[in-house]
């Protein structure tokens, strides 16, 4: 059962890293149109 709690801070993690990717790659295609 302590293996889930690890787990969840690592979903937790990779999740805001995707987030944070997406946010560049929007920020990315903002400048490309300019």
């Amino acid at each position: 059962m302590v293996n889930k709690n690890k787990d969840n801070k690592i979903l937790e993690l990779l999740y805001e890293l995707l987030l944070e990717s997406i946010n560049e790659d929007n920020k990315g295609e903002e400048n490309n149109e300019k």
